[in-house]
């Protein structure tokens, strides 16, 4: 079964207080917080492409982390320019799986939020084992 996800990373963070950084940007332990839901998502082993839906002022910034910290996996993770409205936003993302013919109609699409870095893999198999 094909399984790709779309993590949105595109809110500007305003009720969560981040003025200065986007708050998916915002480090907990000096690593951004989408770092980490990425790292999840990717050592869960289910996802065979990732697409981070950010702002525009924030993509290089995205693709600078990504390198950084998961140069092994930097191929199948893809950034690309959100939008104002979340579901916009996810469309976004959904848009650039289709583009590179990663969806049909077994595929399984995950939608992650990015500020949510404390989801455990054990969680994600179990939501992939329902889905299917």
């Amino acid at each position: 079964m094909n399984t790709v996800a779309v993590i949105l990373a595109s809110g500007s963070g305003q009720r969560f207080g981040a003025d200065a950084i986007s708050k998916h940007l915002t480090p907990i332990l000096e690593v951004p917080i989408f770092v980490w839901t990425l790292h999840t998502a990717l050592r869960s082993s289910i996802f065979k492409s990732l697409v981070v839906v950010t702002r525009k002022s924030d993509i290089f910034e995205g693709k600078k982390l990504i390198q950084e910290y998961f140069p092994e996996d930097y191929g199948t993770i893809q950034v690309t320019e959100g939008s104002n409205a979340r579901m916009n936003s996810f469309l976004c993302g959904l848009n650039v799986l289709k583009k590179e013919d990663l969806i049909s109609k077994d595929t399984i699409v995950a939608l992650f939020d990015a500020n949510r870095p404390f989801t455990k893999s054990s969680q994600l198999h179990d939501l992939y084992e329902s889905a299917k």
